[in-house]
């Protein structure tokens, strides 16, 4: 956050026609990322997301996001809980925030140096108390 450096980017492009699938397609697989971090990036004190996201034609009440970030041992090490009171039928919203990042052990750290994936976070999208999404991101640290 302090050097206002981008360490990744994802990014759909809105002119791309709709994908086509095959039969029995595995669709969690587009419910899943990899990230790889240089090692350093476990020293970080900070880090800057942004997330964009559309309506559809239906007005959205208590959107909500929790994200569980876990350790290369699937220790829990830190929850994030995001709330949208409304969000308006057919718009377009994006969501910018300043994540504290944990402070790690030198043991945590190594050991999520030493692994593939390093560790790994759920992202859970709720819409009033109903599950209407889940991602799933893994974390290597490598140069």
């Amino acid at each position: 956050m302090d050097s206002n450096a981008t360490l990744f980017n994802v990014a759909k492009d809105p002119s791309a026609p709709a994908p086509v699938y095959p039969p029995n397609f595995d669709y969690d697989q587009l419910r899943s990322i990899a990230y790889n971090f240089p090692p350093s990036f476990l020293d970080l004190k900070t880090i800057g997301t942004s997330l964009r996201f559309q309506v559809g034609e239906e007005a959205v009440a208590n959107f909500r996001m929790i994200e569980r970030y876990y350790d290369h041992e699937n220790k829990l090490i830190r929850v994030y809980d995001f709330d949208f009171p409304f969000c308006m039928p057919s718009s377009t919203n994006e969501m910018e925030a300043v994540y504290s990042l944990p402070e790690l052990t030198a043991e945590q750290k190594a050991g999520m140096i030493s692994k593939s994936p390093g560790s790994c976070s759920d992202s859970f999208y709720f819409v009033g108390n109903t599950l209407v999404m889940h991602n799933k991101a893994f974390y290597t640290y490598q140069n």
